[in-house]
């Protein structure tokens, strides 16, 4: 093999890797996004959770009780409104992730096709130039 043909063969290995090597990095974003999404969502459950068991754990008499039941109302009201904003929070995200390899695969289609084209068009010109070599050999 030619040097020319192996610095040929070399770029078009690049340009045919590129999107994947994209592809990964952008997989590594989103995961660490969806990571920190989920360890803060996490933290706001348990941090709901522990203050919860706090409180009944200051239960002493019936005005408590009352006091307790009350804001026990209130956090499941906080509760929910933070389940529905997560939830929205996650749907925006997944339609991000998607949107964003949507576009990596039309890129990288574009980019195949053209590698594609450019093959058929060094490859027609190597037939033509084979047969003109082969036409004065005769």
């Amino acid at each position: 093999m030619t040097p020319n043909v192996v610095t040929q063969l070399s770029e078009q290995y690049q340009t045919f890797l590129a999107p994947v090597i994209k592809a990964n990095q952008q997989s590594a974003a989103n995961l660490e996004t969806l990571a920190t999404f989920q360890m803060s969502a996490l933290q706001a459950y348990v941090d709901i959770a522990i203050n919860r068991i706090k409180a009944v754990a200051e239960i002493r008499d019936q005005a408590s009780l009352k006091a307790f039941m009350s804001s026990q109302s209130e956090t499941m009201t906080r509760l929910q409104q933070k389940l529905v904003d997560d939830a929205k929070t996650l749907g925006d995200l997944a339609a991000r992730f998607t949107a964003d390899f949507g576009k990596l695969a039309q890129e990288s289609l574009a980019v195949v096709q053209e590698e594609s084209q450019s093959v058929i068009q060094k490859s027609q010109s190597v037939v033509e130039e084979s047969v003109s070599k082969l036409d004065a050999k005769k």
